[in-house]
């Protein structure tokens, strides 16, 4: 299969260094940051449209940019209805994701962080206009009133920085363009979902524009919860966002000003106590639980809550010299408050008794506070030797209180346990520089670093109360802890662009993600990877058809691992240095189009992710090793696909009608390292419909739409929970429905 792989990416790489064409036509007009090109059924005959992408921290073409890198357009988002993260993951093959706890894992390549605690970072870094952030949950406001979105794949180490070992996704906003111009959409659907969403852009003066955009959308739950007749899986979304950019000779800048607020239960777990393989305790039956669900109704004793209030204000500023030199400044400035209450599983391991129903509700309170600066300067990046270097300043302050507690609403409420963390603190330090120079006029090398110096402190105590010791005293725990790991990582790149419709790459590229502490006396160092990866990005018969493949290795060391061990205080979690791992795949993008048939977009991914060395402790007994070499790493199915088919056939008015189909297949994939039966979402097929109407000035669109066409059962989690001895599971969005109609003022 290895060997297969690898000669159908070779062959598509010869053939792309082997086209040549008799006339080149001339390439179309790049499009602005900000905005898409506009419709134009005389530009679709020329063939796709081109896509400018800033994965390199410039403008350039998608196709001749040396990088894997996927790109959401905004008429794509609308097209498939994309509004926040989780349903970016399901248009996309490249990108897995985790919800179990209301708080999105993600993994790009097999490459993932289960730690989603106040001390945990991720693999794959998320940015909304190149600011980052730790803390998952913020970015569910994100996606609207956007130029595009950016997937990068692999370590992206060099100009991203730290935790972007498995990639990097840049959510690209609006800029205020010239002239005024104003859109909203509505949206109804099936579980009363009500949506409405919009923008306003005008001039402010000459060289300064303004745009305010709005996202609403409330919509009950997918989950029927027993026996207190609530729902969970639900949605209730407020944001607004306000931003000005202006134009000064050779100064231009932007800011913008955002707060959204996201209510609701969001989502929810079904529990269900162990079956033990003795009857009575030890090791817990690895295979589903015969009495799960059908998804739709379960137990919660107590009701799911979920309140997040999120500012966020940053912006940028570039001053270019005569020589065409920039200066270039990036800041950021984040706050949310967040709120979290969950119902635990009634079952509770109790001391001695066995399984007892005990209601406890876990409540946990957040407060992030993050600041990104970097300041950049950049040669011209069309030049024949282009560069640039910079510094780049990160950091955040957390507060996080967590209380467990039993008999939540009764008479009987007891404190069971605690988390007071008043002061968590992470920094980042990091000087960057890349330069790339052209060996030929069409041969070019890249090569870049980084050094990052990180820091990270806590300040805190974990205190256990007798509801959950059974004992007669509380037990105070003070967990002080610090960590410091500091890390250079580097590309070194070719590229050759044998035609103006083809690109050929190589690249070497490492990426690096901070180390951490559990407690004050478990430190785990900071995990690293080193990708090699070639590639071929290619437009063939006028740009009616295009070809991108990828072919990458990753050898992964001191991979983080989080694993429960028996015992351990507080949660009974340790995050630990894996050993190796190793990950290699293929990556495949085509689309054609042409007026005769319409538009055809395939998408398909290929990983075999294994632990090459892990030995873990078994989660129901600490005392015994289980060696995890040659099992497949968590969130990284072997195959996955997503294809989209849509025809749009013009009527006499002038107007389009475009009837479109849709889906994703994903091969079995792994919710932890064990690879048990209970913990593994076997292979799925989703199916999408559409039909949209627009006008033949392009100001109403109309849309019908149809997901999870055959009201798939599809898990988002399933897990084996030892602390509390029950199997917890988690599922993706039912067949769902709707209308939304957008109408454009010019």
């Amino acid at each position: 299969m290895k060997q297969l792989l690898m000669s159908s990416v070779a062959t598509a790489v010869l053939l792309s260094g082997a086209t040549a064409h008799a006339a080149d036509p001339a390439p179309a007009a790049p499009q602005s940051e900000t905005t898409p090109a506009k419709k134009d059924p005389e530009a679709d005959r020329a063939g796709i449209e081109e896509v400018i992408v800033t994965a390199q921290r410039t403008e350039t073409s998608l196709q001749r940019t040396p990088v894997s890198v996927q790109a959401y357009t905004a008429e794509e988002l609308t097209r498939r209805g994309v509004s926040d993260i989780a349903s970016l993951v399901q248009n996309d093959s490249s990108v897995n994701l985790n919800l179990s706890t209301g708080q999105p894992i993600i993994a790009v390549r097999g490459v993932s962080s289960q730690n989603a605690t106040e001390v945990g970072d991720p693999a794959v870094s998320v940015a909304t206009d190149g600011i980052f952030t730790n803390r998952p949950y913020g970015i569910f406001a994100s996606i609207y009133d956007v130029a595009r979105v950016e997937i990068l794949r692999g370590p992206q180490g060099t100009l991203f920085g730290r935790n972007a070992t498995g990639g990097t996704i840049n959510v690209i906003t609006a800029r205020p363009t010239d002239g005024n111009e104003a859109m909203v959409t509505g949206e109804v659907g099936s579980y009363s979902l009500v949506g409405a969403e919009g923008y306003v852009n005008f001039g402010v003066a000459k060289g300064v524009n303004g745009r305010i955009s709005f996202n609403l959308r409330n919509r009950n739950g997918y989950r029927d919860l027993t026996p207190n007749k609530t729902r969970g899986d639900d949605e209730d979304l407020k944001s607004i966002r306000a931003q000005f950019a202006f134009e000064s000779g050779a100064l231009e800048g932007w800011i913008l000003g955002q707060y959204s607020q996201l209510g609701g239960g969001g989502a929810v777990r079904e529990t269900l106590p162990f079956i033990f393989r003795n009857g009575v305790s030890g090791e817990p039956v690895h295979e589903l639980h015969p009495d799960i669900s059908d998804g739709r109704t379960f137990p919660a004793y107590v009701p799911y809550v979920r309140d997040m209030r999120h500012w966020e204000l940053r912006g940028g500023l570039t001053y270019t010299f005569a020589d065409d030199i920039s200066i270039s400044y990036l800041g950021g400035y984040d706050r949310i408050n967040y709120l979290r209450q969950q119902a635990i599983s009634p079952f509770f391991a109790g001391f001695g008794n066995g399984p007892l129903p005990v209601p406890r509700v876990y409540d946990s309170r957040e407060k992030p506070e993050t600041i990104n600066q970097e300041i950049r300067v950049a040669s011209a990046p069309n030049a024949r030797f282009s560069w640039q270097a910079g510094a780049y300043y990160f950091r955040e302050r957390n507060s996080v209180f967590v209380d467990i507690v039993f008999n939540p609403n009764s008479n009987a409420r007891r404190l069971g346990t605690q988390f007071q963390y008043p002061s968590i603190t992470s920094t980042s330090k990091a000087l960057f520089a890349q330069a790339s120079y052209g060996l030929t006029e069409e041969l070019r090398l890249t090569v870049g670093g980084r050094y990052t110096w990180d820091n990270k402190e806590r300040v805190g105590t974990f205190i256990l109360h007798p509801a959950q010791t059974g004992g007669a005293n509380i037990i105070r725990i003070d967990q002080p802890a610090t960590s410091k790991s500091n890390k250079p990582t580097w590309t070194v790149g070719l590229d050759y662009q044998a035609t103006p419709d083809n690109l050929l790459y190589a690249k070497v590229s490492t990426g690096y993600k901070v180390g951490g502490f559990n407690n004050a006396v478990s430190v785990y160092g900071p995990e690293t990877v080193t990708s090699y990866e070639i590639g071929s990005k290619n437009s063939f018969l006028d740009r009616h058809l295009q070809l991108n493949v990828s072919a990458f290795r990753m050898d992964y060391s001191d991979q983080q691992v989080t694993q429960f061990v028996a015992g351990v205080q507080s949660s009974g979690s340790l995050t630990v240095n894996a050993g190796r791992s190793r990950i290699w795949g293929a990556e495949l993008n085509l689309i054609a189009q042409d007026d005769a048939f319409g538009r055809v977009a395939i998408s398909g991914n290929f990983t075999d992710a294994k632990y090459k060395e892990f030995i873990a402790s078994a989660g129901w007994n600490s005392s015994i090793n289980l060696n995890l070499a040659g099992n497949t790493l968590p969130l990284a199915p072997r195959w996955s696909f997503t294809g989209e088919y849509m025809l749009p056939i013009e009527l006499a008015s002038g107007a389009t009608v475009t009837p479109r189909i849709s889906g994703k297949y994903q091969s079995d994939q792994w919710f932890a390292a064990t690879n048990y039966n209970s913990q593994k979402n076997p292979a799925y097929g989703l199916v999408d419909l559409g039909l949209d109407y627009e006008t033949s000035d392009g100001n109403v669109l109309v849309q019908l739409w149809v997901k999870n066409l055959f009201d798939k059962t599809v898990f988002s989690d399933a897990t084996e929970f030892y602390l509390y001895n029950n199997y917890q599971y988690s599922y993706q969005p039912p067949r769902t429905y709707g209308i939304r109609a957008r109408v454009k003022i010019r």
